[in-house]
């Protein structure tokens, strides 16, 4: 069974990642560049980007780096999708639904907006944070295996 810091952090793959710096993790579909079909993939958020893995305990297929990028929907593959235009190419994200996306869209634009050069803080923060002193609370959404941190 895996244990909490392996789901957060992506496994041994991500092991060198302080476990506060992995905002979120789950389950999502991500369209290729040159393949356009859309894959499977385990994202993980950080402060600073987003890593993508074909399985959990790869090490990450590629980074989609979040300072100066932009988040935009993607109308033509439905309201559970979204694309990440980053500094060299665009990033198509696609989610198991509506509310799932919306939950992304949200963590990453709060990343986003951390990185801008207006922000006065290099942390993203949640108004519903509930980590206490040093702890870090989590849960998984088992209908989408993504993990709310």
């Amino acid at each position: 069974m895996e244990s909490a810091i392996d789901i957060l952090a992506g496994g041994p793959a991500l092991a060198h990642l302080p476990q506060e710096k992995v905002l979120k993790a789950g389950w999502l579909e991500k369209r290729g560049k040159i393949n356009t079909a859309y894959k499977s993939r385990w994202i993980v958020l950080t402060p600073e980007h987003l890593a993508y893995h074909k399985e959990k305990f790869q090490p990450p297929r590629g980074v989609i780096p979040l300072k100066n990028a932009k988040l935009a929907p993607n109308d033509k593959d439905g309201p559970e999708s979204f694309q990440i235009q980053s500094e060299s190419r665009v990033f198509y994200i696609r989610c198991s639904d509506r509310a799932v996306a919306e939950e992304w869209k949200a963590a990453i634009s709060r990343v986003i907006r951390s990185l801008s050069p207006s922000s006065s803080s290099s942390t993203p923060t949640s108004a519903s944070d509930s980590r206490g002193a040093g702890g870090t609370s989590s849960s998984v959404d088992s209908s989408s295996g993504v993990v709310i941190v």
